[in-house]
């Protein structure tokens, strides 16, 4: 049976939150005659979401893979009991393979290891649950532990998603750090409940696919960048639940996750984020501009919500050209510094005779923290001056 667990337990000190290890426990059961090839890939997937946060997040990434001849509890859980981790680490532990439930009232699974040779031959039950890695992980104190597991008994059959690609201001940094540094607390989630049939590959896509689709959405996706509104936007995802099949409802699939939240120290710890309520990137500004300038609609609403996404008082450098290029002898240019206050106002007379309007990306400046643009330059094209 396929499921997904996740703890998450933070206690961070802000000051110091760019000199950790993100240590990356694989517990992959390749071997599998089945489904063996979808834990590689599976495996695959998480690894990327885990480079992607030591890329944005400055955290040092360490990876243990444990599969074959160490896929077994006694490994796992040598290995987890001889990993050196500090206050300020994050352990992210990932299970792929078989699992089962011991008892109707249990909401997380057990893995299907190997059996070593003192459980062959005395007969005991050493078998390793994910509630016990998440309680060994936590007894070693590290800042942040995630436990997830995805058990598996089906067949994919095909999904693929793929994210769009954006040319834009990047601010992916700002959801990792916000995602990973800036929330406190405990959250466990399974993919489905017990009892339902579930497909291989199913969740790890979607979880994964979930997060890239939040990385690449601008500030949208900054703005969603809290565990709570990241698991909702994963179990509501359209392809995780809604599998073309002869009976789609015998396979529908309930993810179940609860949240708690952090105690007053973790919270003292955390490093705090804004929630770039109205925060919008270059991109998104022109192409505002763009479409009040092609089709109209509400300017004061339009100002409104332009203006909330600078600093008080930014400055604009405005650049005028005709259609010409700047090899032709009729190329004008003119080129003037206001405030974006004054760039509004001047824009909402402007807007109709505007051919083209661009952002230059390489010209934004921001607060520290980016969520307000303090500078940009935005180029204007008519057919003449």
């Amino acid at each position: 049976m396929k499921k997904i667990y996740l703890a998450f337990w933070l206690f961070v000190s802000p000051s110091l939150a760019f000199s950790q290890t993100l240590h990356a426990i694989l517990v992959s059961d390749v071997e599998d005659r089945k489904l063996g090839g979808f834990s590689l890939g599976d495996e695959g997937r998480i690894m990327q979401v885990l480079k992607t946060a030591e890329w944005g997040t400055g955290l040092k990434l360490k990876t243990y893979y444990l599969n074959r001849t160490s896929f077994t509890a006694k490994a796992v859980r040598e290995t987890l009991s001889q990993m050196r981790v500090g206050s300020r680490d994050v352990v992210f532990f990932y299970y792929s393979g078989l699992g089962y439930y011991p008892g109707q009232n249990d909401k997380f699974p057990t893995f299907k290891l190997k059996k070593n040779a003192l459980q062959i031959f005395s007969n005991n039950n050493l078998a390793l649950s994910l509630n016990e890695v998440g309680n060994i992980l936590q007894n070693k104190g590290a800042r942040l532990n995630v436990v997830m597991a995805d058990c598996r008994d089906t067949d994919p059959g095909s999904l693929e998603i793929v994210a769009g690609p954006s040319i834009d201001e990047d601010v992916r940094q700002v959801f990792l750090k916000k995602l990973f540094l800036g929330s406190s607390g405990l959250v466990k989630i399974a993919s489905a409940k017990e009892g339902q049939q579930v497909f291989a590959l199913i969740y790890t896509r979607i979880f994964g696919s979930t997060f890239d689709n939040l990385l690449d959405s601008g500030f949208n996706g900054v703005r969603a960048a809290t565990w709570p509104q990241f698991l909702k936007i994963t179990e509501s995802h359209p392809k995780s639940f809604g599998i073309d099949i002869s009976n789609p409802a015998s396979y529908k699939q309930t993810p179940v996750f609860d949240i708690n939240e952090g105690t007053r120290s973790q919270r003292r710890n955390t490093t705090p984020y804004a929630s770039y309520q109205h925060a919008m990137t270059a991109g998104h500004v022109s192409g505002a501009l763009a479409v009040y300038g092609h089709e109209g609609g509400n300017y004061e609403e339009l100002s409104d919500k332009i203006s909330k996404a600078f600093r008080q008082n930014a400055k604009i450098e405005l650049i005028r050209r005709n259609k010409y290029p700047a090899s032709d002898a009729r190329a004008k240019r003119e080129v003037k510094e206001m405030s974006i206050e004054d760039y509004l106002a001047y824009f909402g007379k402007a807007a109709p005779l505007i051919k083209q309007l661009d952002t230059d990306l390489s010209s934004v400046k921001r607060t520290p923290n980016y969520e307000y643009i303090t500078s940009l330059t935005i180029i204007e094209t008519y057919d003449e001056l």
